[in-house]
Formats: C-alpha cells, sequence, structure tokens
C-alpha cells in the first residue's frame, strides 16, 4: 500500500488496523528481489532473437516432415515440437513476478538440452 493511501485511511478510519492485499505485498516483494535480474535474462533472451531463428527453422523442418523415411519425418516433428515447447511460456500472458515466462522459456532450453544428451 502507498504511502498516501495508508496515511489516507488512518485519516478516515483513526485507530482501525490496516491490511495489505497480499497479492499486492508479494507483487511489490517480486519487483525487489527480481526486477533487474529478470531484465537482465529477458533482454538477453529477446537479444539473440531465439523466436525469430525458431520461426524460420520451422519453416526448414515443416518441409522435412514430408520426408518418404519415417525416422528422418518423425526428427522433423520432434524438433518442430521442441522449439513450440521452449517459446510457448513467452506466447503467454505473464503476470509478472508470479509467472517469469524468459525465465521459463530458458529452463525449458535446459529440459530439451538434458533430453537430447539422452538420446
Amino acid at each position: 500500500m502507498s504511502k498516501e493511501i495508508s496515511e489516507a485511511v488512518s485519516e478516515v478510519y483513526p485507530n482501525v488496523p490496516h491490511k495489505i492485499y497480499h497479492c499486492h505485498y508479494v507483487r511489490n516483494l517480486g519487483d525487489i528481489l527480481f526486477k533487474q535480474r529478470y531484465t537482465t535474462l529477458r533482454n538477453k533472451v529477446v537479444n539473440a532473437k531465439i523466436h525469430s531463428k525458431f520461426r524460420s527453422l520451422n519453416k526448414k523442418y515443416l518441409k522435412g516432415t514430408k520426408s518418404t523415411n519415417k525416422i528422418v519425418a518423425a526428427e522433423h516433428y520432434w524438433i518442430m515440437l521442441a522449439m513450440e515447447y521452449i517459446v510457448y511460456p513467452r506466447e503467454c500472458r505473464s503476470d509478472y513476478p508470479f509467472v517469469l515466462p524468459y525465465l521459463e522459456v530458458m529452463n525449458r532450453v535446459m529440459e530439451i538440452t538434458r533430453c537430447l544428451k539422452r538420446l
């Protein structure tokens, strides 16, 4: 709650305890804890142009799905699904700081990397 609102409430309702809506408290805390680091992460992901690179790669791999070789076609489908899975959080509505889509993008990149290592 802002200082001004707190003072106005105290003036209108003297001697009444104030309660801060938990959501606002957590949001403000999230700004304090994450804003600088998250902004840096977001800028690095955006500057890497992952989304635009994936769009152009998607067109390339879409052609491969028409291959008569079923293994090649399946491989191309898997790559397309992995790319879509990675960028999906970025395309959803963000409720910062409760949802950190660019952090989720990076988590998914690491998850797909681990999957690839197992293959």
